[in-house]
């Protein structure tokens, strides 16, 4: 078998990602080998239980659920306001109301 292909040294001074893609390659070789994980780790100059633990990582990543784009749309506009006046009598007052207009027709309402 040959011999691993990066010092252990360099290894623990790259990033995790650089680490993990390693450590894919390593193991997509050790799958296509068709020996054991021990003795391929022997052979690469790799503890056994460091592959067990990359070997287990990439399970559990691709055991989660992937995120999906969720469009959240704004509430509906308020187009309407309603004003209870008792006695099952209502007023539906249209959004960009006039206030003044409002008001001329409350005081109509309330002399009734």
């Amino acid at each position: 078998m040959e011999t691993k292909s990066e010092p252990r040294s360099s290894l623990r001074a790259s990033s995790l990602d650089e680490r993990a893609a390693y450590y894919r390659e390593l193991l997509a070789e050790h799958a296509a080998s068709g020996v054991g994980l021990k003795k391929f780790a022997e052979g690469k100059g790799v503890p056994y239980t460091t592959l067990q633990y990359w070997k287990q990582r990439g399970r559990r990543s691709r055991a989660k659920a992937p995120f999906a784009e969720v469009q959240v749309s704004p509430p509906p506009a308020v187009t309407m306001f309603e004003l209870g006046l008792g006695q099952d009598r209502s007023l539906r007052i249209p959004h960009g109301f006039d206030a003044a207009e409002l008001r001329r027709l409350m005081a109509a309402l309330q002399a009734c």
